[in-house]
């Protein structure tokens, strides 16, 4: 720590004299001009991401969940900018957890996706290798199960 400060103190001491020719820092000083600012990003080559806005009448597959799913069987295409993307909103007032079915009570398969807060959404990529359909439901009442269709642009 002490050497930081003597350090900087000496630097510092050295660029006043240097500035004035090594007199005492106190003469006037000319300005130089500042470096041409850098881009703190490197430079990244390949292909470069395409954002895409919805357009109106482009929708996203959505489900709401609130004394079940509706609709319980959904297609998603992967046409558009909004893709494979499902949206699932908990229109509940618990918080809602979904796993993939078959049920199991310790831990379902598949990832976890958390608990869905009542009034929250999820988004998420349903697409898993090999998959045409998925079947997932409520793990705290698994009788309550939607379903998902992979169209071809959606199939992996």
């Amino acid at each position: 720590m002490a050497f930081s400060v003597l350090l900087v103190f000496g630097v510092n001491e050295f660029l006043k004299k240097k500035g004035d020719g090594g007199g005492n820092g106190e003469a006037s000083r000319q300005e130089s001009p500042l470096p041409e600012p850098r881009s703190p990003l490197p430079d990244i080559k390949g292909t470069p991401v395409e954002f895409r806005t919805l357009k109106a009448n482009e929708l996203i597959s959505s489900i709401v969940y609130q004394d079940g799913f509706q609709p319980s069987r959904i297609s998603v295409e992967g046409g558009g900018a909004a893709g494979c993307i499902v949206v699932l909103r908990n229109s509940s007032l618990f918080p809602l957890r979904i796993g993939i079915s078959p049920h199991r009570p310790d831990k379902d398969s598949g990832p976890d996706y958390g608990a869905i807060s009542p009034g929250e959404q999820l988004i998420f990529d349903p697409r898993f290798v090999g998959i045409t359909e998925l079947e997932m439901h409520n793990h705290d009442k698994p009788d309550e199960e939607f379903t998902i269709v992979m169209g071809q642009k959606c199939q992996l």
